[in-house]
């Protein structure tokens, strides 16, 4: 009789696969991201946001306070999210045509060759845009978009809006005559905005009855990036509310790199020149553009409190987990910036939260990840083989709490510049005009007052930057940086 017991035991361990395991076999994973989402854009850190989907996949799951984008310009950030790969080995830099380098493993290729059905919806900024890149099936809303032009785009997007008459250039027309450039109430229904029409396709392939399993699906919104567009009840919300400001002070650009000022004007430049035009106005401006920036995120929580809720109606929440991160965060006023492309915390600095209550306990990570651990993270939950020429790491052991820290630094890479990030310590270096900062984070954790050339943080400059020439020995040439 114990013998029968111990067989059926044994047979109920083996089919669920489970049983005397801390790690999973082979989950679905439900992959969703945001476009300019800064880590303190979610309610974990900010308390005044209204994002109750967020905020119960952080009270649930592991909130990862350290973690960085690595790359962050959407092009250059995604392409890291597919290959693992930092901007220096698949050389997407900025914004622009090209794809991997020939024989990259890409992520979903790598998922599919073990089983794993793929999916993506919404923004993946690909080259070409209609790129399958290994998906099996991919529903493409490829942004917001910015000029009359993007009406050439004909994504599924595209031809959705067409149904009910329209273009995106019927939105995209607004940004010029709006007061304040890009900034403006969406006119329409919201069931054709654009962040719902992603939540909206991603219900319909969950609710699928033939949805295979495992599944990897990648939900890609394309908020809350500009133009600052949510209806407008999603704003007024915001609008009249007191939150945190920018960080920064009149001049602060003067004494930063010179490619901080360019990615100041290099996107949408006509907006910081007009707020150089009314000097008094300029917080004023970023309150209303960080309120349709928060409305957009509460517009988009609630896509994804339907798409949670659509995973526990089919039973699928017990072997799903969902991991939220953004591809970059945007500065809105910090150091005189509006968008994105530096190592500042508004720019570099992204949620990343994992649920998967069924294997990990609810807690706050403070240990460094950043954008190149997802790829080997995920390839390992799910049985695949990680290329050992994969500079990230596996964050299943962080996430379950078997160890700390996995590193206790991050890189950062955009623009033909590089960064490396600890805990007291920020520090940038600029081979392509011979510039730098450096930030003292425990004194200084705003960055306002770059210390590169002050003599008593040189044995802190020299040893990041050792490290940094260490993992990057094309740098080895020198760095010249001068103290007072």
């Amino acid at each position: 009789m114990r013998y029968t017991i111990f067989l059926v035991l044994a047979a109920l361990c083996l089919l669920f696969s489970s049983c005397g395991s801390d790690e999973p076999e082979k989950p679905n994973i439900l992959f969703i991201t945001t476009d300019y989402q800064a880590w303190e854009d979610i309610p974990a850190e900010s308390d005044f946001l209204n994002m109750p989907a967020i905020e119960k996949l952080s009270k649930e799951g592991i909130v990862m306070s350290n973690h960085y984008c690595v790359a962050p310009i959407c092009m250059p950030s995604r392409y890291t999210i597919v290959s693992g790969r930092y901007p220096s080995y698949h050389k997407k830099w900025d914004n622009g045509g090209g794809w991997l380098p020939d024989g990259t493993p890409v992520l979903m290729e790598e998922l599919k060759k073990v089983g794993y059905y793929t999916v993506g919806i919404g923004k993946m900024h690909f080259s070409p845009w209609e790129r399958m890149a290994g998906y099996d099936v991919r529903i493409i809303a490829e942004g917001k978009k910015n000029g009359a032009r993007d009406t050439l785009l004909q994504d599924d997007y595209a031809k959705f809006l067409k149904t009910a008459g329209l273009t995106r250039w019927d939105y995209l027309k607004l940004q010029k005559s709006s007061p304040i450039f890009g900034l403006y109430d969406w006119p329409f229904e919201d069931s054709l905005y654009q962040d719902y029409y992603i939540g909206e396709q991603s219900l319909r392939f969950i609710e699928k009855d033939s949805l295979p399993e495992p599944f990897f699906m990648w939900v890609s919104f394309v908020g809350p990036h500009n133009p600052w567009d949510p209806p407008k009840r999603y704003a007024d919300y915001y609008r009249n509310m007191e939150f945190p400001g920018a960080r920064y002070y009149d001049g602060e650009l003067e004494s930063k790199p010179p490619d901080h000022t360019r990615t100041r004007y290099n996107y949408t430049g006509q907006l910081p020149k007009y707020m150089e035009s009314v000097p008094n106005e300029v917080d004023s401006i970023l309150h209303l553009i960080r309120s349709s920036h928060y409305g957009n995120l509460t517009l988009i929580d609630e896509q994804i409190g339907r798409i949670l809720e659509s995973l526990k109606e089919r039973g699928l929440d017990g072997n799903t987990l969902v991991a939220f991160s953004s591809d970059h965060g945007s500065h809105l006023g910090d150091h005189e910036s509006i968008h994105k492309g530096t190592h500042y915390e508004r720019s570099a600095h992204v949620p990343m939260i994992v649920w998967f209550p069924k294997y990990i306990k609810p807690a706050i990570v403070n240990g460094f990840s950043s954008h190149v651990d997802i790829m080997p993270t995920l390839l390992k939950l799910a049985g695949a083989d990680v290329p050992e020429s994969l500079p990230g790491y596996d964050l299943w052991p962080l996430m379950t709490g078997k160890v700390d820290q996995v590193q206790d630094h991050v890189f950062n890479e955009i623009r033909y510049s590089y960064s490396i990030i600890t805990n007291n310590y920020k520090l940038g270096i600029s081979p392509k005009d011979s510039s730098g900062d450096f930030y003292d984070r425990r004194n200084d954790p705003d960055e306002l007052n770059n210390l590169y050339e002050n003599s008593r943080y040189k044995y802190q400059i020299d040893s990041l930057l050792s490290v940094l020439i260490e993992s990057r020995p094309w740098l080895e040439e020198g760095w010249p940086y001068q103290f007072e």
